[in-house]
Protein backbone atom coordinates (compact mmCIF):
# COMPACT_ATOMS: atom_id res chain seq x y z
CA UNK A 1 0.00 0.00 0.00
CA UNK A 2 2.85 2.38 0.81
CA UNK A 3 4.50 1.56 -2.51
CA UNK A 4 1.32 2.59 -4.33
CA UNK A 5 1.45 6.00 -2.68
CA UNK A 6 5.13 6.44 -3.48
CA UNK A 7 4.26 5.87 -7.15
CA UNK A 8 1.31 8.30 -6.99
CA UNK A 9 3.44 10.95 -5.32
CA UNK A 10 6.16 10.66 -7.94
CA UNK A 11 3.61 10.80 -10.75
CA UNK A 12 1.93 13.92 -9.36
CA UNK A 13 5.22 15.75 -8.83
CA UNK A 14 6.24 14.93 -12.41
CA UNK A 15 2.93 16.27 -13.67
CA UNK A 16 3.32 19.43 -11.62
CA UNK A 17 6.87 19.88 -12.85
CA UNK A 18 5.75 19.60 -16.45
CA UNK A 19 3.60 22.71 -16.08
CA UNK A 20 6.38 25.12 -15.20
CA UNK A 21 7.24 26.13 -18.76
CA UNK A 22 6.08 29.73 -19.36
CA UNK A 23 3.14 30.58 -21.59
CA UNK A 24 2.61 33.82 -23.47
CA UNK A 25 0.27 36.14 -21.61
CA UNK A 26 -1.16 37.41 -24.88
CA UNK A 27 -1.84 33.85 -26.02
CA UNK A 28 -3.80 33.13 -22.82
CA UNK A 29 -6.16 36.01 -23.42
CA UNK A 30 -6.54 35.40 -27.15
CA UNK A 31 -9.66 33.30 -27.68
CA UNK A 32 -9.77 33.71 -31.46
CA UNK A 33 -9.84 30.56 -33.61
CA UNK A 34 -6.44 29.13 -34.46
CA UNK A 35 -6.73 30.12 -38.14
CA UNK A 36 -7.30 33.76 -37.20
CA UNK A 37 -4.27 33.72 -34.94
CA UNK A 38 -2.16 32.40 -37.78
CA UNK A 39 -3.39 35.14 -40.12
CA UNK A 40 -2.55 37.80 -37.57
CA UNK A 41 1.00 36.52 -37.15
CA UNK A 42 4.01 38.27 -38.56
CA UNK A 43 5.56 34.88 -39.34
CA UNK A 44 5.09 33.60 -42.88
CA UNK A 45 5.48 30.40 -44.81
CA UNK A 46 5.65 26.88 -43.55
CA UNK A 47 7.66 27.83 -40.47
CA UNK A 48 4.94 30.17 -39.23
CA UNK A 49 2.18 27.59 -39.67
CA UNK A 50 4.14 24.80 -38.00
CA UNK A 51 5.13 27.05 -35.10
CA UNK A 52 1.57 27.99 -34.24
CA UNK A 53 0.30 24.45 -34.71
CA UNK A 54 2.89 22.97 -32.33
CA UNK A 55 2.37 25.78 -29.83
CA UNK A 56 -1.39 25.12 -29.77
CA UNK A 57 -0.77 21.41 -29.10
CA UNK A 58 1.71 22.26 -26.34
CA UNK A 59 -0.81 24.51 -24.60
CA UNK A 60 -3.54 21.86 -24.72
CA UNK A 61 -1.19 19.18 -23.39
CA UNK A 62 0.01 21.42 -20.56
CA UNK A 63 -3.52 22.19 -19.45
CA UNK A 64 -4.44 18.53 -19.30
CA UNK A 65 -1.27 17.82 -17.32
CA UNK A 66 -2.28 20.50 -14.80
CA UNK A 67 -5.79 19.05 -14.63
CA UNK A 68 -4.36 15.56 -14.05
CA UNK A 69 -2.11 16.89 -11.28
CA UNK A 70 -5.11 18.58 -9.63
CA UNK A 71 -7.07 15.32 -9.84
CA UNK A 72 -4.32 13.45 -7.98
CA UNK A 73 -3.42 16.27 -5.58
CA UNK A 74 -5.76 15.18 -2.72
CA UNK A 75 -4.19 11.70 -2.78
CA UNK A 76 -0.87 13.29 -1.79
CA UNK A 77 -2.23 15.80 0.71
CA UNK A 78 -4.46 13.35 2.58
CA UNK A 79 -2.53 10.10 2.13
CA UNK A 80 -2.10 9.62 5.91
CA UNK A 81 -5.86 9.92 6.47
CA UNK A 82 -7.03 7.97 3.43
CA UNK A 83 -5.30 4.72 4.37
CA UNK A 84 -5.68 4.88 8.15
CA UNK A 85 -7.89 2.17 9.64
CA UNK A 86 -11.09 3.83 10.90
CA UNK A 87 -14.67 4.66 10.05
CA UNK A 88 -16.75 7.70 10.90
CA UNK A 89 -20.35 7.72 12.14
CA UNK A 90 -22.63 6.46 9.33
CA UNK A 91 -19.77 4.53 7.70
CA UNK A 92 -20.30 1.64 10.10
CA UNK A 93 -24.10 1.42 9.83
CA UNK A 94 -24.20 1.74 6.05
CA UNK A 95 -21.45 -0.83 5.60
CA UNK A 96 -23.28 -3.41 7.71
CA UNK A 97 -26.77 -2.69 6.36
CA UNK A 98 -25.72 -2.92 2.70
CA UNK A 99 -24.45 -6.46 3.31
CA UNK A 100 -27.05 -7.70 5.80
CA UNK A 101 -30.18 -5.72 4.91
CA UNK A 102 -30.01 -4.94 1.17
CA UNK A 103 -32.22 -2.04 0.10
CA UNK A 104 -32.50 -0.51 3.57
CA UNK A 105 -29.94 2.22 2.91
CA UNK A 106 -31.65 3.19 -0.34
CA UNK A 107 -35.05 3.39 1.35
CA UNK A 108 -33.69 5.42 4.26
CA UNK A 109 -31.73 7.91 2.15
CA UNK A 110 -34.69 8.27 -0.20
CA UNK A 111 -36.78 9.67 2.65
CA UNK A 112 -34.50 12.74 2.53
CA UNK A 113 -35.15 13.26 -1.22
CA UNK A 114 -31.78 11.73 -2.22
CA UNK A 115 -32.76 8.49 -4.00
CA UNK A 116 -29.74 8.39 -6.31
CA UNK A 117 -27.42 8.83 -3.33
CA UNK A 118 -28.93 5.70 -1.79
CA UNK A 119 -28.42 3.73 -5.00
CA UNK A 120 -24.78 4.81 -5.22
CA UNK A 121 -24.12 3.84 -1.60
CA UNK A 122 -25.73 0.42 -2.06
CA UNK A 123 -23.72 -0.36 -5.19
CA UNK A 124 -20.41 0.94 -3.85
CA UNK A 125 -20.49 -0.59 -0.37
CA UNK A 126 -21.27 -4.01 -1.80
CA UNK A 127 -17.59 -3.94 -2.81
CA UNK A 128 -16.42 -2.95 0.69
CA UNK A 129 -15.89 -6.06 2.81
CA UNK A 130 -15.28 -4.57 6.25
CA UNK A 131 -13.79 -1.79 8.34
CA UNK A 132 -10.37 -2.54 6.87
CA UNK A 133 -11.79 -1.66 3.42
CA UNK A 134 -13.33 1.70 4.30
CA UNK A 135 -10.27 3.35 2.77
CA UNK A 136 -11.89 2.67 -0.60
CA UNK A 137 -14.67 5.15 0.18
CA UNK A 138 -12.20 7.77 1.36
CA UNK A 139 -10.09 7.21 -1.75
CA UNK A 140 -13.18 7.74 -3.91
CA UNK A 141 -13.91 10.93 -1.97
CA UNK A 142 -10.36 12.19 -2.54
CA UNK A 143 -10.65 11.52 -6.27
CA UNK A 144 -13.96 13.40 -6.35
CA UNK A 145 -12.36 16.36 -4.57
CA UNK A 146 -9.57 16.22 -7.14
CA UNK A 147 -12.14 16.06 -9.95
CA UNK A 148 -13.82 19.21 -8.57
CA UNK A 149 -10.44 20.99 -8.61
CA UNK A 150 -9.55 19.77 -12.09
CA UNK A 151 -12.93 20.50 -13.66
CA UNK A 152 -13.05 23.95 -12.04
CA UNK A 153 -9.62 24.69 -13.51
CA UNK A 154 -10.69 23.62 -17.00
CA UNK A 155 -13.99 25.50 -16.74
CA UNK A 156 -12.21 28.70 -15.70
CA UNK A 157 -9.95 28.40 -18.73
CA UNK A 158 -13.05 28.01 -20.90
CA UNK A 159 -14.20 31.31 -19.39
CA UNK A 160 -10.82 32.82 -20.36
CA UNK A 161 -9.47 33.21 -16.84
CA UNK A 162 -5.67 33.57 -16.48
CA UNK A 163 -4.09 30.14 -16.33
CA UNK A 164 -2.19 30.52 -13.03
CA UNK A 165 -5.18 32.03 -11.24
CA UNK A 166 -7.35 29.17 -12.55
CA UNK A 167 -4.88 26.49 -11.46
CA UNK A 168 -4.36 27.94 -8.00
CA UNK A 169 -8.05 28.50 -7.39
CA UNK A 170 -8.69 24.88 -8.37
CA UNK A 171 -5.90 23.69 -6.07
CA UNK A 172 -7.22 25.78 -3.20
CA UNK A 173 -10.56 23.95 -3.37
CA UNK A 174 -8.69 20.77 -2.35
CA UNK A 175 -7.46 22.16 0.99
CA UNK A 176 -10.63 23.83 2.29
CA UNK A 177 -12.18 22.42 5.49
CA UNK A 178 -15.10 21.09 3.44
CA UNK A 179 -12.65 19.00 1.40
CA UNK A 180 -11.09 17.70 4.62
CA UNK A 181 -14.50 16.44 5.76
CA UNK A 182 -15.16 14.76 2.42
CA UNK A 183 -11.92 12.79 2.30
CA UNK A 184 -12.30 11.66 5.92
CA UNK A 185 -15.80 10.24 5.54
CA UNK A 186 -16.21 7.16 3.36
CA UNK A 187 -19.89 7.78 2.54
CA UNK A 188 -19.35 11.33 1.25
CA UNK A 189 -17.97 10.74 -2.23
CA UNK A 190 -21.42 10.76 -3.93
CA UNK A 191 -21.99 14.29 -2.54
CA UNK A 192 -19.37 15.60 -4.93
CA UNK A 193 -20.70 13.63 -7.88
CA UNK A 194 -23.69 15.97 -7.60
CA UNK A 195 -21.26 18.89 -7.72
CA UNK A 196 -19.58 17.49 -10.82
CA UNK A 197 -23.02 17.20 -12.46
CA UNK A 198 -23.52 20.92 -11.83
CA UNK A 199 -20.17 21.79 -13.45
CA UNK A 200 -21.13 19.74 -16.49
CA UNK A 201 -24.54 21.42 -16.55
CA UNK A 202 -22.96 24.88 -16.67
CA UNK A 203 -20.55 23.97 -19.44
CA UNK A 204 -23.34 22.41 -21.53
CA UNK A 205 -25.85 25.20 -20.94
CA UNK A 206 -23.28 27.94 -21.50
CA UNK A 207 -23.27 27.15 -25.22
CA UNK A 208 -26.92 28.26 -25.50
CA UNK A 209 -29.88 26.77 -27.31
CA UNK A 210 -33.06 25.14 -26.04
CA UNK A 211 -31.73 21.58 -26.24
CA UNK A 212 -28.51 22.43 -24.40
CA UNK A 213 -30.45 24.32 -21.72
CA UNK A 214 -32.74 21.32 -21.27
CA UNK A 215 -29.71 19.04 -21.03
CA UNK A 216 -28.16 21.37 -18.42
CA UNK A 217 -31.37 21.33 -16.37
CA UNK A 218 -31.47 17.52 -16.59
CA UNK A 219 -27.92 17.28 -15.26
CA UNK A 220 -28.90 19.58 -12.39
CA UNK A 221 -31.92 17.37 -11.61
CA UNK A 222 -29.59 14.35 -11.39
CA UNK A 223 -27.27 16.28 -9.07
CA UNK A 224 -30.17 17.38 -6.85
CA UNK A 225 -31.43 13.80 -6.52
CA UNK A 226 -27.95 12.73 -5.45
CA UNK A 227 -27.22 15.38 -2.80
CA UNK A 228 -28.75 18.84 -2.83
CA UNK A 229 -26.05 20.97 -1.18
CA UNK A 230 -23.31 20.36 -3.74
CA UNK A 231 -25.32 20.84 -6.91
CA UNK A 232 -25.04 24.56 -6.16
CA UNK A 233 -21.42 24.45 -7.28
CA UNK A 234 -23.21 25.62 -10.42
CA UNK A 235 -23.19 29.15 -8.99
CA UNK A 236 -19.40 29.10 -8.57
CA UNK A 237 -19.09 29.00 -12.36
CA UNK A 238 -21.89 31.55 -12.76
CA UNK A 239 -19.86 33.93 -10.57
CA UNK A 240 -16.69 33.14 -12.52
CA UNK A 241 -18.46 33.80 -15.81
CA UNK A 242 -19.72 37.20 -14.68
CA UNK A 243 -16.17 38.11 -13.65
CA UNK A 244 -14.81 36.94 -17.01
CA UNK A 245 -17.39 38.86 -19.06
CA UNK A 246 -17.02 42.26 -17.39
CA UNK A 247 -16.56 43.83 -20.83
CA UNK A 248 -20.10 42.83 -21.82
CA UNK A 249 -22.99 45.28 -21.39
CA UNK A 250 -24.80 45.41 -18.08
CA UNK A 251 -28.07 44.31 -19.69
CA UNK A 252 -26.34 41.26 -21.19
CA UNK A 253 -24.95 40.23 -17.80
CA UNK A 254 -28.31 40.75 -16.11
CA UNK A 255 -30.00 38.49 -18.68
CA UNK A 256 -27.25 35.93 -18.23
CA UNK A 257 -27.68 35.90 -14.45
CA UNK A 258 -31.46 35.57 -14.72
CA UNK A 259 -31.10 32.73 -17.24
CA UNK A 260 -28.89 30.71 -14.90
CA UNK A 261 -31.20 31.22 -11.92
CA UNK A 262 -34.20 30.19 -14.03
CA UNK A 263 -32.34 27.06 -15.13
CA UNK A 264 -31.59 26.12 -11.53
CA UNK A 265 -35.14 27.00 -10.49
CA UNK A 266 -36.58 24.74 -13.18
CA UNK A 267 -34.32 21.88 -12.04
CA UNK A 268 -35.45 22.33 -8.43
CA UNK A 269 -39.13 22.32 -9.45
CA UNK A 270 -38.70 19.16 -11.53
CA UNK A 271 -36.78 17.44 -8.71
CA UNK A 272 -39.47 18.41 -6.22
CA UNK A 273 -42.13 17.02 -8.54
CA UNK A 274 -40.26 13.73 -8.99
CA UNK A 275 -39.92 13.27 -5.23
CA UNK A 276 -43.59 14.09 -4.61
CA UNK A 277 -44.55 11.40 -7.12
CA UNK A 278 -42.22 8.91 -5.41
CA UNK A 279 -43.67 9.80 -2.00
CA UNK A 280 -47.23 9.58 -3.32
CA UNK A 281 -46.47 6.18 -4.86
CA UNK A 282 -45.04 5.06 -1.49
CA UNK A 283 -41.70 4.23 -3.08
CA UNK A 284 -40.19 6.25 -0.24
CA UNK A 285 -41.63 7.59 2.98
CA UNK A 286 -41.06 11.32 3.40
CA UNK A 287 -38.90 12.21 6.39
CA UNK A 288 -40.29 14.57 9.00
CA UNK A 289 -37.03 16.52 8.65
CA UNK A 290 -37.86 17.49 5.05
CA UNK A 291 -39.78 20.63 6.03
CA UNK A 292 -39.50 24.11 4.54
CA UNK A 293 -38.26 27.04 6.64
CA UNK A 294 -41.05 29.32 7.93
CA UNK A 295 -38.91 32.03 9.59
CA UNK A 296 -36.77 33.46 6.74
CA UNK A 297 -35.38 36.43 8.67
CA UNK A 298 -34.22 34.27 11.58
CA UNK A 299 -32.71 31.84 9.09
CA UNK A 300 -30.87 34.66 7.33
CA UNK A 301 -29.39 35.80 10.65
CA UNK A 302 -28.26 32.24 11.37
CA UNK A 303 -26.72 32.03 7.89
CA UNK A 304 -24.65 35.18 8.37
CA UNK A 305 -23.55 34.31 11.92
CA UNK A 306 -22.64 30.70 11.12
CA UNK A 307 -22.10 29.29 7.62
CA UNK A 308 -21.12 32.58 5.93
CA UNK A 309 -18.65 33.44 8.68
CA UNK A 310 -17.07 29.97 8.46
CA UNK A 311 -16.82 30.24 4.67
CA UNK A 312 -15.12 33.66 4.89
CA UNK A 313 -12.37 32.14 7.04
CA UNK A 314 -11.35 29.96 4.05
CA UNK A 315 -8.68 27.51 5.34
CA UNK A 316 -8.92 28.47 9.05
CA UNK A 317 -11.13 26.19 11.12
CA UNK A 318 -13.70 27.38 13.65
CA UNK A 319 -13.63 25.85 17.15
CA UNK A 320 -16.91 25.16 18.94
CA UNK A 321 -15.18 24.38 22.24
CA UNK A 322 -12.69 27.23 22.69
CA UNK A 323 -14.46 29.81 20.56
CA UNK A 324 -13.25 31.72 17.53
CA UNK A 325 -9.47 32.09 17.41
CA UNK A 326 -7.73 35.31 16.43
CA UNK A 327 -6.59 33.72 13.15
CA UNK A 328 -10.19 32.76 12.34
CA UNK A 329 -11.49 36.27 12.98
CA UNK A 330 -8.64 37.97 11.11
CA UNK A 331 -8.98 35.72 8.07
CA UNK A 332 -12.74 36.30 7.91
CA UNK A 333 -12.31 40.07 8.17
CA UNK A 334 -9.52 40.21 5.56
CA UNK A 335 -11.44 38.03 3.11
CA UNK A 336 -14.56 40.13 3.55
CA UNK A 337 -12.59 43.37 3.16
CA UNK A 338 -10.95 42.22 -0.09
CA UNK A 339 -14.36 41.20 -1.48
CA UNK A 340 -15.81 44.63 -0.58
CA UNK A 341 -12.86 46.33 -2.26
CA UNK A 342 -13.87 44.51 -5.44
CA UNK A 343 -17.35 46.00 -5.15
CA UNK A 344 -15.94 49.45 -4.48
CA UNK A 345 -13.78 49.14 -7.60
CA UNK A 346 -16.82 48.23 -9.70
CA UNK A 347 -18.71 51.22 -8.31
CA UNK A 348 -15.83 53.62 -8.91
CA UNK A 349 -15.10 52.51 -12.48
CA UNK A 350 -18.62 51.78 -13.70
CA UNK A 351 -20.84 54.03 -11.61
CA UNK A 352 -23.67 53.21 -9.26
CA UNK A 353 -25.33 50.78 -11.69
CA UNK A 354 -22.24 48.56 -11.83
CA UNK A 355 -21.82 48.82 -8.07
CA UNK A 356 -25.45 47.89 -7.48
CA UNK A 357 -25.22 44.97 -9.92
CA UNK A 358 -22.13 43.69 -8.08
CA UNK A 359 -23.93 43.88 -4.70
CA UNK A 360 -27.10 42.18 -5.99
CA UNK A 361 -25.08 39.51 -7.78
CA UNK A 362 -22.98 38.75 -4.70
CA UNK A 363 -26.03 38.50 -2.44
CA UNK A 364 -27.96 36.37 -4.95
CA UNK A 365 -25.09 33.95 -5.57
CA UNK A 366 -24.28 33.56 -1.85
CA UNK A 367 -27.92 32.74 -1.12
CA UNK A 368 -28.08 30.56 -4.24
CA UNK A 369 -24.98 28.57 -3.22
CA UNK A 370 -26.60 27.75 0.14
CA UNK A 371 -30.18 27.31 -1.10
CA UNK A 372 -30.61 23.70 0.04
CA UNK A 373 -29.94 24.63 3.65
CA UNK A 374 -31.70 27.98 3.62
CA UNK A 375 -35.04 26.56 2.50
CA UNK A 376 -34.87 23.68 5.01
CA UNK A 377 -35.90 24.15 8.63
CA UNK A 378 -32.68 22.56 9.84
CA UNK A 379 -30.15 24.95 11.37
CA UNK A 380 -27.10 22.81 11.78
CA UNK A 381 -23.95 24.55 10.57
CA UNK A 382 -21.50 22.12 8.98
CA UNK A 383 -18.45 22.50 6.78
CA UNK A 384 -19.56 19.84 4.30
CA UNK A 385 -22.52 22.03 3.27
CA UNK A 386 -20.53 25.26 2.63
CA UNK A 387 -18.20 23.92 -0.06
CA UNK A 388 -20.03 25.71 -2.90
CA UNK A 389 -20.54 28.82 -0.76
CA UNK A 390 -16.79 29.09 -0.14
CA UNK A 391 -16.18 28.66 -3.87
CA UNK A 392 -18.42 31.65 -4.69
CA UNK A 393 -16.62 33.76 -2.08
CA UNK A 394 -13.25 32.81 -3.57
CA UNK A 395 -14.34 34.04 -7.01
CA UNK A 396 -15.34 37.44 -5.57
CA UNK A 397 -12.13 37.41 -3.52
CA UNK A 398 -10.15 37.15 -6.77
CA UNK A 399 -12.15 40.07 -8.18
CA UNK A 400 -11.15 42.11 -5.12
CA UNK A 401 -7.51 41.17 -5.63
CA UNK A 402 -7.76 42.34 -9.23
CA UNK A 403 -9.04 45.69 -8.01
CA UNK A 404 -6.13 46.01 -5.57
CA UNK A 405 -3.70 45.00 -8.30
CA UNK A 406 -4.93 47.83 -10.55
CA UNK A 407 -3.31 50.31 -8.15
CA UNK A 408 0.11 48.65 -8.30
CA UNK A 409 2.71 50.34 -10.56
CA UNK A 410 3.98 47.10 -12.11
CA UNK A 411 3.70 43.31 -11.92
CA UNK A 412 0.02 43.82 -11.14
CA UNK A 413 -1.01 40.64 -12.96
CA UNK A 414 0.81 38.54 -10.33
CA UNK A 415 -0.99 39.79 -7.21
CA UNK A 416 -3.96 37.41 -7.41
CA UNK A 417 -1.86 34.29 -8.21
CA UNK A 418 0.64 35.22 -5.49
CA UNK A 419 -2.04 35.59 -2.80
CA UNK A 420 -3.80 32.37 -3.87
CA UNK A 421 -0.45 30.55 -3.88
CA UNK A 422 0.30 31.79 -0.35
CA UNK A 423 -3.09 30.61 0.94
CA UNK A 424 -2.61 27.26 -0.79
CA UNK A 425 0.89 26.74 0.62
CA UNK A 426 -0.38 27.50 4.13
CA UNK A 427 -3.44 25.35 3.55
CA UNK A 428 -1.68 22.16 2.43
CA UNK A 429 0.04 21.24 5.74
CA UNK A 430 -2.94 22.56 7.69
CA UNK A 431 -5.40 20.42 5.73
CA UNK A 432 -3.24 17.30 6.01
CA UNK A 433 -2.75 17.81 9.74
CA UNK A 434 -6.37 18.64 10.60
CA UNK A 435 -7.85 15.74 8.64
CA UNK A 436 -5.50 13.30 10.37
CA UNK A 437 -5.58 14.63 13.94
CA UNK A 438 -9.27 15.63 14.06
CA UNK A 439 -10.71 12.69 12.11
CA UNK A 440 -8.37 9.73 11.71
CA UNK A 441 -6.62 9.68 15.10
CA UNK A 442 -9.72 10.21 17.33
CA UNK A 443 -11.68 7.62 15.35
CA UNK A 444 -8.81 5.14 15.56
CA UNK A 445 -8.76 5.54 19.35
CA UNK A 446 -12.53 4.98 19.47
CA UNK A 447 -12.27 1.88 17.32
CA UNK A 448 -9.47 0.50 19.51
CA UNK A 449 -11.62 0.76 22.67
CA UNK A 450 -14.58 -0.93 20.97
CA UNK A 451 -12.30 -3.68 19.61
CA UNK A 452 -10.97 -4.27 23.10
CA UNK A 453 -14.53 -4.92 24.29
CA UNK A 454 -15.34 -7.04 21.24
CA UNK A 455 -12.43 -9.40 22.02
CA UNK A 456 -13.75 -9.92 25.56
CA UNK A 457 -17.24 -10.52 24.21
CA UNK A 458 -16.03 -13.04 21.62
CA UNK A 459 -14.85 -15.33 24.44
CA UNK A 460 -18.39 -15.61 25.82
CA UNK A 461 -21.11 -17.80 24.32
CA UNK A 462 -23.96 -15.47 25.30
CA UNK A 463 -23.74 -12.13 27.05
CA UNK A 464 -25.03 -8.61 27.42
CA UNK A 465 -22.58 -5.80 26.79
CA UNK A 466 -23.08 -2.29 28.12
CA UNK A 467 -21.44 0.59 26.27
CA UNK A 468 -21.05 3.76 28.33
CA UNK A 469 -21.53 6.50 25.79
CA UNK A 470 -19.19 9.49 25.93
CA UNK A 471 -20.40 13.08 25.90
CA UNK A 472 -19.01 15.60 23.47
CA UNK A 473 -16.72 16.82 26.25
CA UNK A 474 -15.09 13.39 26.40
CA UNK A 475 -13.56 13.72 22.95
CA UNK A 476 -9.83 13.14 22.76
CA UNK A 477 -9.47 15.70 19.96
CA UNK A 478 -8.06 19.12 20.92
CA UNK A 479 -10.55 20.95 18.63
CA UNK A 480 -14.06 20.22 17.49
CA UNK A 481 -16.79 21.69 15.35
CA UNK A 482 -20.34 20.53 14.62
CA UNK A 483 -20.65 16.78 14.00
CA UNK A 484 -17.45 16.74 11.97
CA UNK A 485 -14.02 17.87 13.18
CA UNK A 486 -12.93 16.35 16.47
CA UNK A 487 -16.29 14.79 17.31
CA UNK A 488 -17.00 11.21 18.34
CA UNK A 489 -18.90 8.49 16.54
CA UNK A 490 -19.85 6.64 19.73
CA UNK A 491 -21.73 9.55 21.35
CA UNK A 492 -24.93 8.14 19.78
CA UNK A 493 -27.02 5.09 20.72
CA UNK A 494 -26.61 3.27 17.42
CA UNK A 495 -23.00 3.68 16.24
CA UNK A 496 -21.34 1.62 19.05
CA UNK A 497 -23.73 -1.25 18.32
CA UNK A 498 -22.94 -1.09 14.61
CA UNK A 499 -19.22 -1.08 15.32
CA UNK A 500 -19.50 -4.16 17.54
CA UNK A 501 -21.63 -6.03 15.00
CA UNK A 502 -19.11 -5.34 12.23
CA UNK A 503 -16.20 -6.45 14.41
CA UNK A 504 -17.93 -9.66 15.52
CA UNK A 505 -19.75 -10.66 12.33
CA UNK A 506 -16.63 -11.90 10.63
CA UNK A 507 -15.84 -14.32 13.45
CA UNK A 508 -19.10 -15.25 15.19
CA UNK A 509 -22.38 -16.31 13.54
CA UNK A 510 -25.78 -15.06 14.76
CA UNK A 511 -24.33 -12.09 16.64
CA UNK A 512 -27.73 -10.49 17.29
CA UNK A 513 -29.09 -13.73 18.78
CA UNK A 514 -26.11 -14.40 21.04
CA UNK A 515 -25.39 -10.92 22.34
CA UNK A 516 -27.45 -8.02 23.62
CA UNK A 517 -26.11 -4.50 23.16
CA UNK A 518 -27.13 -1.71 25.53
CA UNK A 519 -25.94 1.89 25.43
CA UNK A 520 -26.25 4.57 28.10
CA UNK A 521 -24.54 7.51 29.72
CA UNK A 522 -23.85 5.53 32.92
CA UNK A 523 -24.27 2.02 34.30
CA UNK A 524 -27.75 1.28 35.70
CA UNK A 525 -27.75 1.16 39.48
CA UNK A 526 -27.68 -2.32 40.96
CA UNK A 527 -26.88 -4.13 37.69
CA UNK A 528 -23.72 -5.84 36.53
CA UNK A 529 -22.65 -6.81 33.04
CA UNK A 530 -20.05 -9.36 31.90
CA UNK A 531 -18.60 -6.82 29.46
CA UNK A 532 -18.57 -3.06 29.93
CA UNK A 533 -17.02 -0.72 27.35
CA UNK A 534 -16.44 2.70 28.88
CA UNK A 535 -15.98 5.13 26.00
CA UNK A 536 -15.44 7.98 28.46
CA UNK A 537 -11.82 6.80 28.68
CA UNK A 538 -11.22 8.65 25.42
CA UNK A 539 -10.82 11.86 27.39
CA UNK A 540 -7.66 10.44 28.99
CA UNK A 541 -6.05 10.39 25.54
CA UNK A 542 -6.56 14.09 24.89
CA UNK A 543 -3.13 15.23 26.20
CA UNK A 544 -1.47 13.03 23.58
CA UNK A 545 -3.34 14.74 20.73
CA UNK A 546 -3.10 18.20 22.28
CA UNK A 547 0.66 17.78 22.25
CA UNK A 548 0.46 17.47 18.46
CA UNK A 549 -1.26 20.85 18.25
Amino acid sequence: MQSRFVCWNRLCFRLLGATLAPESKNDLNDVRPVDQKRKGSSSVGVFGLSYFASHERWRRRTRWLVASALLLLPLIIYSNTLFARFGFRDDYAILREVHEEPGKVMRHVGTFARPLYGVMLEVFFEQVDGIDDLWKGRLASALCVGAVSALLFLALLKLNWPVWTSALLGALMAVLPAAQVMVSWAICWPHLVGGLCSFAAFLVGQKGGALRTAAAASLLVIGILIYQSHVFFYFVLVAAGLVAYQDQTLNWRIRCLIKHFLTMGAALVVSYGIMQLLYAGEVFKQSSLVVLENEPLAKLHWFIAGPLRNALALIVLNDAEKGMAVAFIMTSVITGAVILIGGWGKWKRGGWREGLFWAVTLAALLVGAFTANLISMQRWSTYRTIYALTGVLLVFFVLGLQTLASYLPKRREWLAPAVLALIFLLGVPLARFQAYTLFALPQQEELALVEEGAKKLARLDRATVFIIRPTIDDTCAPKRYSDEFGTLSTDSDWVPKEMLKLLLNGHIPDVSKRYTFICGRSLPAGRTFPVVIDMRRLKQLRPKLEHLF
